[in-house]
């Protein structure tokens, strides 16, 4: 629809202008955007949210590899779990607000993403924590200290890539959980 495609340019537009003002050259930010239209092909996520929480994450990080990674990783392990649009959108918004900050303030916020996926949350306890691990447990090592937000995130980014043992990468996962009419009908 018109309106998609008039947003779509606006982002590939002004994407770049916000990375330089956070610090990264012109260039950089423009391929960046490229890659993020690439990555959004096919997914229920716009171009104009991914945009919005790589330039959120990057405010924090100062690189806008790293916060496309991060991103990418967030957002794959939300689509494939094929919740609604709300659920998904809660969970982003939540994770990423915690993972900018460092630390979940309430449970709630680490809930969202339960809502949202919990296999994919508990396939980060096993990451992290070991083999039968699971979301309450891994709440109950973030309150205790134990593991960091940080360190679920780099388990994140590398589940999003490699999967585990016995399922393939999160980025599959979100490519297949989206191979319906629903989604196509959205994308219009």
């Amino acid at each position: 629809n018109i309106d998609y495609a008039t947003k779509r340019l606006d982002t590939l537009n002004r994407f770049p202008i916000v990375m330089q003002n956070l610090g990264i050259n012109a260039k950089e930010a423009t391929n960046a955007i490229n890659a993020l239209a690439n990555y959004t092909l096919g997914l229920p996520t716009t171009l104009n949210d991914a945009a919005e929480k790589v330039q959120y994450f990057t405010s924090a990080t100062g690189n806008v590899w790293q916060s496309i990674k991060i991103f990418e990783a967030l957002n794959d392990a939300i689509v494939s779990g094929a919740q609604t649009a709300e659920v998904q959108s809660t969970a982003l918004y939540q994770w990423s607000q915690a993972i900018v900050r460092g630390s979940f303030d309430i449970e709630r916020e680490f809930n969202a993403m339960v809502v949202a996926n919990a296999k994919a949350v508990n396939e980060v306890a096993e990451h992290l924590l070991g083999a039968g691990k699971d979301f309450n447990d891994l709440w109950n090592a973030l309150k205790k200290g134990e593991t960091t937000v940080y360190d679920m995130v780099d388990a994140m980014v590398y589940l999003d890539e490699n999967g585990t043992d016995a399922l393939e990468s999160w980025s599959k996962r979100a490519q297949n959980s989206v191979a319906g009419i629903d989604t196509a009908i959205t994308r219009l």
